[in-house]
């Protein structure tokens, strides 16, 4: 049966969004499984009063081409079905895949829909109109800065310890283009003029970098799901395709989802592990309350990613600080706006 020449077979799926991953020797192998699972798992749901719209569907070739989409002609023979696979990406649950996994797409669509939503704002706010600086601020974080974020615990990968680099992480180049999109919705909100740096307002309006709030935002979510069902089910699949492929120690060592999960367990969770082992010692009430331990622990885990946060903000701002010495002190050698550290306190007006 050609499903069982696959190399591998994944379907995952939330609310009445299906995805179907096949990986074989061929496309013309991918496309004739794909059109066998989709046959029985219509013929499945048929029985339970559920159909799929194979007009929906969308298909895209992967390869590991780094040069052009690869002109692939065969589809799977199903009624209803497109034509031709998508050239460029798919749209999964709101994340934009493209042919060889990396973030371009998602990135071009998430800039967009940033601007739309800074220009739906510029009904509340102006240059010299509009709420004072907090509201604006937390206007800001809640309304603006989630579209950066919705589902950064995928595609924001990048190493923070020393090692080989990860295989499929965020380049420098779109992390710069999220940085910009930021520093002019910040010159928007707080009507700051075009030639101010987006360092000098992530400091003055206390806003973390969006390196910062994307690296803390995914550290969270992988923390908190590494002792979870859906989390240890995901590494032992993980750990299962690469034993059963016969993955080397170097690829495994650049995978993103090992990079990621060993050092969320090794930043965060040991940490606020052994913080909360301490607790238990001390208050023999927590040590009988599961639930209690599971709350604390979340709580741990929070403060420990805010801290790394902070200290990740304030060795940004000490590099921006010295640069600007090097650089542009000798146009302005006192410019207040430079003076001091990160931290809250540049709040208080």
């Amino acid at each position: 049966m050609t499903i069982f020449q696959l190399f591998d077979l994944v379907i995952t799926g939330y609310v009445d969004d299906i995805t179907i991953l096949l990986a074989s020797s061929s496309y013309e192998l991918n496309c004739e499984a794909l059109a066998q699972v989709y046959r029985r798992l219509t013929r499945f749901t048929s029985l339970h009063g559920t159909e799929f719209s194979a007009d929906k569907t969308q298909v895209i070739h992967l390869c590991q081409s780094r040069k052009a989409p690869p002109i692939v002609n065969v589809m799977p023979n199903v009624s209803g079905f497109p034509t031709e696979a998508k050239d460029d990406a798919i749209k999964v649950l709101g994340l934009h895949l493209d042919y060889q996994l990396k973030w371009n797409v998602h990135i071009a669509h998430v800039n967009p829909r940033v601007r739309q939503k800074m220009y739906q704002m510029r009904r509340v706010c102006g240059s010299t109109w509009g709420p004072d600086v907090l509201k604006l601020r937390h206007q800001y974080i809640t309304s603006v800065r989630p579209i950066f974020a919705y589902a950064c615990a995928l595609w924001y990968v990048v190493r923070r310890t020393k090692g080989t680099r990860c295989k499929w992480s965020l380049c420098q180049a779109l992390v710069n283009k999220l940085e910009t999109e930021q520093s002019q919705c910040l010159k928007q909100f707080f009507g700051a003029y075009q030639r101010v740096s987006g360092d000098i307002l992530c400091k003055e309006f206390f806003v973390e970098k969006l390196c910062v709030f994307l690296a803390g935002c995914a550290m969270k979510h992988r923390v908190t799901n590494i002792d979870t069902p859906e989390g240890q089910a995901l590494l032992r699949t993980w750990l299962f395709v690469a034993n059963r492929r016969g993955l080397t120690a170097e690829v495994m060592e650049a995978h993103p989802l090992n990079v990621a999960y060993r050092e969320a367990k090794a930043l965060v969770w040991m940490v606020a592990d052994d913080e909360l082992q301490l607790r238990i010692r001390a208050d023999p009430k927590l040590a009988k309350n599961p639930a209690l331990q599971w709350l604390r622990r979340k709580q741990l885990i929070r403060d420990v990613v805010k801290k790394m946060s902070h200290f990740k903000s304030q060795d940004l701002w000490q590099k921006f600080f010295i640069r600007y010495l090097s650089q542009a002190a000798a146009f302005n050698e006192i410019c207040p706006v430079v003076q001091g550290i990160w931290g809250q306190h540049n709040l208080r007006i």
